[in-house]
């Protein structure tokens, strides 16, 4: 592959949103590493593999995540992957909006009912232990 064609296709890559075209060195040579491990052929000691995992993980790479994966020994299930707290929030949102939509359509259908009854039993319940 010629310089031109190469960069073209770093190029068209970086449009389409790729993160492999942005890899630094360190998670080129991992990346690399862990194929060579898979292929047989291992490039790298298993604790230079660590020590460059450990690295990347601290300088909070997204190659070395990994899901959830299972001890059949220990019979405990392992993952280093965090809760996104925004994404979940983001998705409760509109199940919550839809619910409280549906309650003031029906109250309002019922002509507030269902807000006296619940008034009137927080009323009770705070006035008459």
């Amino acid at each position: 592959m010629s310089n031109e064609e190469f960069d073209n296709l770093k190029e068209e890559l970086m449009w389409e949103g790729s993160s492999v075209v942005m890899l630094s060195p360190d998670e080129q040579r991992f990346l690399e590493a862990s194929m060579a491990y898979v292929s047989g052929n291992p490039i790298m000691t298993d604790e230079e593999y660590d020590k460059l995992k450990m690295k990347l993980k601290r300088d909070g790479s997204n190659i070395v995540v990994e899901g959830p994966r299972c001890s059949l020994r220990s019979r405990k299930v392992y993952s280093d992957l965090s809760v996104d707290y925004l994404k979940m929030f983001l998705l409760n949102v509109p199940a919550a909006v839809v619910a409280l939509g549906l309650f003031f359509f029906l109250d309002d259908l019922t002509g507030f009912e269902i807000t006296y009854l619940l008034e009137v039993r927080l009323y009770w319940s705070l006035f008459h232990c």
